[in-house]
């Protein structure tokens, strides 16, 4: 487990989300206002891309949940040259949009529409990384308590678990501390109920305001 202040990244990776950001804009109709990519928008959000990224070595299978206008999970694909599974709620009409399934597709991005407080439609130890970026700050402190849940559950055994957040919200310092969110309702193996008592997922935490500095 780690909390990183990251002030510092690649300016070759903050380069790559910049033109992934770039080529979304062009190619994807999302039939909603999106903020203008002016240079100050590209050099935040590119430089918060790029340290999400930095935090570790994409391992598939890549889950990433509330996938969003889909800038991370194309990135995470175009890196890792394999399928990134993604999740978005149904009510985010671009989900069913023909040019942001087919920007998503043609990035090796598989998405799946689910309601998160829902659980999350996957089987136990199927992934071995999983990125909640920007989402757990939407959600209510119990749905988000469950949701860190299901995502240890959909975890594999040492698996690792990034989050970010612009907010201070305190369910993600304790997340950052290692406090453990074990309460679950599936049946969990042997195996993965003793990798999860003792902590061996690696937890990653990366504040929105640490590229801001």
């Amino acid at each position: 487990m780690s909390c990183s202040r990251v002030k510092r990244v690649n300016p070759e990776s903050a380069f790559f989300w910049a033109s992934v950001m770039r080529r979304a804009e062009a190619q994807i109709d999302y039939g909603e206002p999106l903020p203008e990519l002016t240079p100050e928008f590209l050099s935040v959000w590119s430089r918060h891309y790029a340290a999400i990224a930095e935090m570790a070595v994409p391992r598939t299978p890549v889950l990433e949940v509330g996938t969003g206008y889909g800038i991370l999970a194309a990135g995470l694909g175009a890196l890792t040259h394999e399928t990134v599974w993604t999740t978005e709620h149904p009510s985010r009409n671009y989900l069913f949009s023909p040019s942001y399934r087919h920007f998503l597709k043609t990035s090796g991005v598989h998405t799946v529409a689910n309601d998160l407080v829902q659980g999350l439609p996957f089987a136990d130890c199927c992934m071995n990384q999983i990125y909640l970026c920007d989402v757990i700050e939407h959600l209510f402190i119990p749905d988000a308590a469950c949701l860190l849940n299901e995502m240890i559950r959909v975890l594999s055994v040492g698996g690792e678990l990034i989050v970010s957040t612009p907010t201070g919200c305190p369910i993600c310092f304790d997340f950052s501390r290692g406090i453990p969110f074990i309460r679950h309702s599936s049946p969990l193996s042997a195996e993965k109920r003793t990798a999860i008592s003792m902590n061996t997922h690696r937890r990653r935490f990366i504040p929105f305001w640490s590229v801001m500095d």
